[in-house]
């Protein structure tokens, strides 16, 4: 495997020739289903769905077997796995990143106009959050490329505040109104403390994809 540089080796950031072949496939096929607008082709007219199905596409094309799987069973041949699966990973997570800029989906109309409906801009944090999970899950690193929970959501101050906000008082309003009596089910534990647990978690969770979780 040629490099382009041989410097900083020792922190991953020299670049492989190899790894940019290997992406170029990639990158054209993700550039005609999710960047070229056409009404004809649904993955790219609905830019509702666009997180969903762009990250959708990555995990069973690429990731689950395919070009990952190359990628890490070559690199363990040549005792290089943890730096040349983190530049392939790096690759992907600028794919996305690129996609997304480019179709403007955060500062889209549809998705954070005046008329649009929460929902999706809630759906698509929640899909960049369960991303970067499963990438942490199913692959091993020291080092991982920067989340994109952190890159598109904690690093844009006016979405982080709006996202925290909503955080809040969705967990505080599992709180009220049970239908559990502790009087009639001293035992029990109430469906929406269950409820609020699970969120009290997954915000946990969350908070361990970006590099500071102090304000989450």
């Amino acid at each position: 495997i040629q490099k382009e540089s041989k410097e900083n080796l020792g922190n991953c950031t020299e670049k492989y020739v190899a790894i940019t072949e290997i992406c170029r496939p990639i990158v054209e096929r993700i550039t005609f289903h999710f960047v070229r607008e056409s009404k004809e082709r649904i993955s790219s007219a609905r830019i509702d769905r666009l997180p969903e199905w762009l990250l959708k596409y990555i995990r069973e094309n690429i990731l689950e077997g395919g070009p990952l799987k190359f990628v890490q069973e070559t690199a363990l041949l040549l005792g290089m796995e943890e730096i040349i699966t983190f530049q392939f990973l790096n690759e992907i997570y600028d794919l996305v990143n690129f996609v997304l800029i480019k179709r403007q989906y955060f500062r889209h109309k549809k998705i954070v106009g005046p008329n649009s409906n929460p929902k999706l801009l809630c759906d698509a944090v929640e899909q960049l959050f369960t991303f970067d999970s499963q990438i942490r899950k199913s692959v091993n690193l020291k080092v991982y490329p920067k989340s994109l929970s952190q890159f598109h959501l904690a690093e844009d101050e006016e979405l982080w505040n709006w996202f925290l906000a909503w955080q809040r008082e969705w967990a505080i309003s599992t709180l009220f109104d049970t239908e559990v009596s502790p009087e009639t089910t001293p035992y029990r534990i109430s469906p929406r403390a269950e409820l609020f647990s699970a969120l009290v978690h997954s915000i946990q969770c969350k908070a361990a994809m970006l590099e500071s979780s102090a304000p989450y």
